[in-house]
């Protein structure tokens, strides 16, 4: 039996891990939110007054999809996209109350999810996985440990 390569096991899992929590998302939401567009609100929280072209090159996303990202967060009144006096030269993004909202209940429905996924795990366990990822974190980024 050949071993099966470790990126392909790290896609696997990743995968795995999205589609159950995109699943939940859409059992607890129904259409009203994307796991992306719940990415996208955790992110602006993360960081009021973002610009959409920073978000993009933070989540490796073309100019184009973040704009129809904008502007499905801002139609559903989840985000709003304003000039700053101190930087007219673009829109920035904030969390509207009801991005708050919905973005709180999104945070409660992922921590759920991981609790279901990963809450017996050992500590010993969260050791390995953490040393794991980051050597490979760091293999990625050119350095040798």
């Amino acid at each position: 039996m050949s071993k099966e390569p470790a990126g392909l096991i790290y896609f696997k899992i990743s995968r795995l891990i999205r589609k159950s929590f995109a699943e939940e998302l859409k059992s607890q939401f129904g259409d009203e939110i994307s796991t992306v567009e719940g990415r996208a609100l955790g992110f602006i929280r993360h960081n009021p007054g973002v610009s959409p072209k920073e978000m993009g090159e933070a989540f490796g996303f073309t100019k184009s999809t973040v704009s129809e990202l904008v502007a499905s967060l801002v139609n559903k009144g989840f985000v709003e996209a304003l000039v700053k006096e101190d930087d007219r030269r673009g829109k920035h993004l904030f969390l509207t109350k009801k991005g708050e909202e919905i973005d709180a209940k999104v945070y409660a429905v992922l921590e759920a999810h991981d609790d279901k996924l990963f809450s017996d795990l050992t500590e010993e366990e969260w050791k390995t996985v953490n040393k794991i990822y980051e050597k490979i974190e760091n293999r990625a980024k050119g350095e040798n440990q």
